[in-house]
């Protein structure tokens, strides 16, 4: 791709990002959002962006802007992974999903 047609590419994708801002209530720098967030708004875009692939998502509105909270989906792995980081020095560390929820174990 040329510099030129990545460039715009990337002013296109820019004001993209900043038009889905705006719509939740969000401000950025150097540009102004809406002054309020709308909680269904908010709600409604987390729920468009993250509703297909996280648990539990949430839009909460801080001040102007707008927050999606979400759970991930257990992976073996990743579980895995994180007792192992968690629980260092302890012995037969293994993490095991439970359900969503991951669970770590150790003798």
């Amino acid at each position: 791709m040329e510099p030129t047609a990545r460039a715009g590419l990337i002013r296109v994708l820019l004001a993209l990002s900043y038009a889905t801002l705006a719509l939740a209530g969000s401000s950025f720098p150097g540009r102004r959002g809406r002054q309020d967030c709308s909680l269904e708004r908010c709600q409604q875009i987390c729920e468009e962006h993250y509703g297909a692939t996280k648990l539990d998502v949430t839009g909460r509105c801080d001040g102007d802007g707008c927050n999606c909270e979400y759970r991930e989906h257990c992976e073996a792995s990743t579980c895995e992974a994180l007792c192992l980081r968690d629980h260092k020095g302890k012995e037969g560390v293994r993490g095991l999903c439970v359900g969503e929820d991951c669970s770590c174990r150790w003798n």
